[in-house]
């Protein structure tokens, strides 16, 4: 699993940094230390030039107020580190949330605990959904596809950018503030919509492979500890197996 993990973070990183056709395409210094070498075309504009609104705190409710039903909450603790929503979750009513509801598109990035952890938000797959407070929201405007700056966040660069501007305390914080300054690897429209339209494909692929690997291994895991307890509690008689090993 951990090597299906890589494959998918390197997969990520080298469409998002190197483009399509890496073999082909020119390259330029980017000038930015924890990115390097950018093809030729690209631009590296800060994140809060290419949102419409851009690092937006999220609501701050008590636990108390969580019910079953209504809008549901998202927290860091609900999205992997893939950047899938998790079954479950919390839900508040909407008089609560009302100014946090999250529009098609918008991308939650992860300020404090898990910092980077990001997600990009579907209604269509999501439903209504609002956002709290260690979470940050960025509105993508007209240069920047949703899809595209979502998978920029999963890239490897992007993590080198996160240890870069850190604020160690008791917990890793990165604020609004550092995110809207970070510099994003801007191809041409139709450009990010086939790297992410590529990366779709591909992680698609490796995320059902990391998924079947971690079941198998659960399921042996299981066997073993069920067959540990049986030959321990004398559920199962392994003496004729046993007389049969060598005497070493």
């Amino acid at each position: 699993v951990p090597l299906l993990q890589q494959l998918r973070k390197s997969t990520i990183h080298y469409a998002v940094t190197r483009g399509l056709d890496p073999e082909n395409t020119p390259t330029k210094p980017s000038g930015i230390p924890w990115l390097g070498d950018i093809p030729a075309h690209w631009q590296v504009p800060r994140l809060k030039y290419l949102c419409s609104r851009s690092g937006i705190y999220g609501a701050n409710v008590p636990a108390t107020e969580y019910q079953d039903t209504g809008i549901r909450f998202l927290r860091t603790t609900d999205i992997t580190d893939e950047g899938h929503l998790k079954d479950g979750g919390v839900f508040l009513p909407k008089e609560l949330v009302g100014d946090y509801l999250l529009n098609d598109g918008d991308v939650l990035i992860s300020r404090s605990g898990t910092v980077g952890r990001s997600f990009l938000y579907q209604s269509k797959l999501h439903g209504p959904c609002a956002y709290a407070g260690y979470l940050v929201r960025f509105v993508p405007g007209p240069r920047i596809l949703p899809e595209y700056l979502f998978q920029f966040t999963q890239t490897q660069a992007f993590q080198r950018f996160l240890r870069s501007v850190v604020i160690q305390s008791t917990i890793e914080n990165v604020n609004a503030k550092k995110y809207s300054n970070a510099h994003v690897p801007l191809p041409p429209l139709d450009e990010q919509a086939a790297i992410a339209e590529y990366l779709d494909e591909k992680t698609a692929v490796i995320d059902a492979a990391i998924a079947g690997t971690s079941r198998l291994i659960d399921l042996v895991q299981q066997y073993r500890a069920s067959l540990i307890h049986h030959v321990v509690t004398g559920k199962r008689d392994v003496r004729q197996a046993a007389a049969a090993l060598p005497d070493a």
